[in-house]
């Protein structure tokens, strides 16, 4: 038997994110947070990430495989612990970024890699294991990739390997309508590899199938795709990122966060789809969006939108977080001159928002903007937006 080496990523838990095991050249990377079903948060994907890169240049490891501790394999990917606030254009950038490095971790590693699913799977945990070199499942596991429920795209090359690996109709039902394969359905369909008898036997079995793959010296199941699959990860990352920005995934991510009581996520994906609509089509360039939506947004600030965006932002607590300070400030005024909220309020919320005079220069300066149009119409030229009134008693003259 070999010795058990715990994976050291402690992050905010005593046990660490993966623990890893090895026996007869055989490496076992077990994702150890069954108290979240095993969700890929940022933990756990960073030690799974580093753990690939170790034992692909290791001589002494010859094959991996790819568990989970508990009743899960993989809930999927963490989303409310993974995305934090920040502009679209930065958010399309990491969002297609990680994604990509993710799948690329698997579809570079150079030696026999497996998925030993010990129960239900979801999402990117079904994906990657597809482009592992088999899939071995216990009984109790599943097979569920609800994108279409999620309000996102397709990753981990599933948009061309679910079609090869099922046939057309099984692959439609899993991508577009969400249906759930059992272990004997995914092992009839071609997705599994093996369904052992009970799940105390997969351990084991996977351990034997690892050796026995060591031993017949068998080719890498998508050797000679790699560049191919490669290619497909890219352009799949980046209709992904794109549907972080869209409202059906956002309000689907606010809700689970609220329903599980993770006020922080609940709150940042409250604010984001609550502006999502103000986003420009996703047809346009990535570098023209950052302006594009500043002034979507500010023009849409004399709305009542507005009101309920800065209170339940500064209620909540994420208002630097969701915002760039200037652009708060500017919101301010706007909302103020919309008559949406008593301006003597705004100065008050702000002023706790914003106390230290380096950032803003001190609260005098906020209470100064409350009754300077001058200040204003300089606040909004910093995003070239021109003024609109909302009220007959506003002038920017």
């Amino acid at each position: 038997m070999g010795e058990e080496q715990p994976h050291h990523h402690y992050h905010l838990h005593d046990e660490p994110a993966l623990v890893r095991t090895a026996k007869n050249g055989v490496v076992t990377l077990r994702f150890n947070r069954p108290e979240r079903c095993n969700a890929w948060s940022p933990d756990v994907l960073e030690a799974m990430e580093e753990a690939l890169k170790e034992t692909a240049t290791d001589e002494s490891v010859k094959a991996v495989i790819l568990t989970g501790s508990g009743k899960y394999y993989c809930s999927g990917v963490d989303f409310a612990g993974s995305l934090k606030a920040m502009w679209p254009k930065a958010l399309l950038e990491t969002a297609r970024k990680n994604n990509q490095a993710l799948f690329d971790a698997f579809l570079d590693f150079p030696k026999p890699l497996f998925a030993a699913v010990n129960g239900p799977a979801i999402g990117a945990s079904v994906t990657s294991a597809t482009l592992c070199d088999a899939i071995i499942a216990a009984p109790s596991a599943t097979f569920h990739t609800p994108f279409a429920a999620l309000g996102i795209t397709p990753e981990g090359c599933s948009s061309v390997l679910f079609e090869k690996l099922l046939g057309k109709e099984i692959a439609k039902q899993m991508l577009e309508d969400g249906r759930k394969l059992s272990s004997i359905e995914a092992k009839n369909s071609g997705l599994v590899a093996e369904v052992v008898h009970s799940d105390k036997e997969l351990q084991d079995f996977a351990q034997h199938f690892a050796e026995e793959w060591i031993r017949s010296g068998k080719a890498k199941r998508h050797a000679g795709e790699v560049e191919w699959l490669k290619k497909v990860n890219a352009e799949e990352s980046k209709y992904l990122a794109l549907s972080f920005l869209r409202k059906p995934f956002l309000q689907n991510q606010y809700e689970f966060a609220a329903k599980k009581g993770r006020k922080g996520p609940a709150a940042m994906f409250w604010v984001a789809k609550t502006v999502a609509p103000l986003l420009p089509p996703s047809s346009e360039p990535l570098e023209k969006r950052g302006k594009t939506h500043r002034k979507a947004f500010l023009l849409a600030f004399g709305q009542p939108l507005l009101h309920q965006f800065i209170c339940c932002a500064v209620g909540l607590g994420i208002v630097q977080q969701a915002l760039p300070q200037r652009l708060l400030m500017t919101a301010y005024y706007t909302v103020a001159s919309s008559q949406c909220m008593d301006g003597v309020q705004i100065v008050d919320v702000f002023c706790m928002q914003f106390p230290s005079p380096s950032t803003v220069h001190g609260p005098l300066s906020l209470v100064n903007l409350a009754g300077s149009h001058k200040n204003a119409l300089r606040a909004l030229r910093l995003f070239q937006i021109t003024p609109r009134c909302n009220s007959q008693t506003d002038s920017f003259n």
